[in-house]
C-alpha cells in the first residue's frame, strides 16, 4: 500500500509541476536568454533532476524532486517546436515539427525495453538509465544545435544571424547574400 502511495504522490508532484511550469515559463519571453538557451536550459533542469532523484533519502525530497522535473519539463515542446520550425519552409513545417513528436513516442516506447533489461535493479538505476543519456543530449544541444537566426536579427545581432544562416545553407549562397543586403535595419523609436 505504501509504494502505491508514494507512486501515487510522485506522479501528482510531478503532473503538478507540469501545470505550474506551463503558466509561471510561458511568461519567459525569449528575448533575453534566446530559443537555444531556453531548450538547452530546460532540458539540463530535467535531467539533473531526475539524477538527483536517485539520491534522495525520504518520500519529500523524492516528490519535491518529481515536482521540479515536471515543472522543468513543462515548456521543452514548444521552445523545442519553435526553434525547429524558424528554419524550415511552410511546405515543411508540418513534417518537421512532427519529428519531436515521433522520437518521444520512441523514446516512451523504448521505456519498457529498459525497464525489462534493468528488472533485477533497483529502481535507482532505471533513473539513471534513462537520465544520463539525456544529460548527453544536452550536452550535444549546447555544442551543436544553432540559435535562431530570426532571433538573432531582432536582436540587433545581424552579423551571427547571417553566419547561422550561411551555416544552415550549403547552396545559394549568391541568393542568400542577396537576401541579407537587403534586410532591413531595426530602427529606434523615440518611445
Amino acid at each position: 500500500c505504501s509504494s502505491s502511495l508514494l507512486r501515487g504522490m510522485s506522479t501528482s508532484a510531478f503532473y503538478i509541476g507540469g501545470i505550474v511550469g506551463g503558466f509561471v515559463l510561458a511568461l519567459i519571453p525569449d528575448g533575453f536568454l534566446g530559443r537555444k538557451k531556453l531548450v538547452f536550459l530546460s532540458t539540463f533542469a530535467t535531467s539533473v533532476t531526475a539524477i538527483s532523484v536517485v539520491f534522495s533519502t525520504n518520500v519529500w525530497i523524492y516528490t519535491t524532486l518529481k515536482f521540479v522535473n515536471g515543472f522543468s519539463k513543462s515548456q521543452t515542446w514548444s521552445y523545442a517546436m519553435v526553434l525547429i520550425s524558424e528554419r524550415v519552409s511552410t511546405k515543411w513545417r508540418p513534417r518537421a515539427t512532427m519529428i519531436p513528436f515521433t522520437f518521444f513516442v520512441l523514446g516512451f516506447m523504448s521505456l519498457s525495453g529498459i525497464a525489462y533489461l534493468a528488472q533485477h535493479s533497483s529502481w535507482r538505476f532505471l533513473y539513471l538509465y534513462t537520465a544520463v543519456p539525456a544529460l548527453l543530449y544536452c550536452i550535444f544541444l549546447y555544442l551543436f544545435a544553432l540559435e535562431s537566426p530570426r532571433w538573432l536579427h531582432l536582436q540587433g545581432n545581424d552579423e551571427e544571424a547571417i553566419k547561422v544562416l550561411k551555416s544552415m545553407s550549403s547552396k545559394n549562397k549568391p541568393y542568400l547574400e542577396l537576401l541579407v543586403s537587403v534586410l532591413p535595419l531595426e530602427q529606434e523609436t523615440s518611445k
